[in-house]
């Protein structure tokens, strides 16, 4: 019998997740704040950012715009884990986020772990059919790029 993944985080889920994600989430028990019940539609992704940072929450995002700005150098965070401040972003198909995040689950439990022992900030990307964790700061950050935005680099 396997053992039950418990993710007792602060979470915030920004607008552009479903709320079947929130909702996994909280089956993993988390602690989970959806951001269409704390901001105004209109409110800027700064403040947003600022508000998770001072309450400790884990923003899990999925906004191609939100990811492209906190991927740039201002953006970058060196806050360990135990300030429970860090970012999610999911990446590929809406309708696979939540069951996405239900398979990872042990995997984002292990990074979480490890962070929180080495004293090291979580930071996570989930595609489809991978899972990326930055425990530092990038040295090189992706820069946006019309023909090829994924492969623009820079320093």
């Amino acid at each position: 019998m396997s053992e039950r993944i418990a993710l007792p985080w602060p979470i915030l889920i920004d607008a552009n997740v479903q709320r079947a994600v929130g909702a996994v989430f909280g089956d993993l028990g988390a602690d989970v704040v959806f951001v269409t019940d704390v901001f105004a539609e209109s409110t800027e992704d700064a403040a947003i950012d600022r508000w998770a940072r001072n309450q400790g929450r884990i923003i899990v995002g999925h906004d191609v715009r939100f990811l492209s700005v906190v991927q740039q150098n201002s953006y970058q965070f060196n806050l360990s884990v135990k300030s429970n401040y860090g970012r999610m972003m999911l990446c590929g198909r809406e309708s696979d986020q939540a069951g996405r995040i239900s398979s990872a689950a042990s995997y984002l439990s292990t990074c979480h772990t490890w962070a929180w022992d080495n004293d090291r900030r979580f930071m996570v990307t989930i595609g489809d059919n991978w899972i990326r964790y930055d425990d530092e700061v990038l040295k090189r950050t992706p820069k946006m790029s019309r023909n090829h935005p994924e492969t623009t680099l820079t320093k």
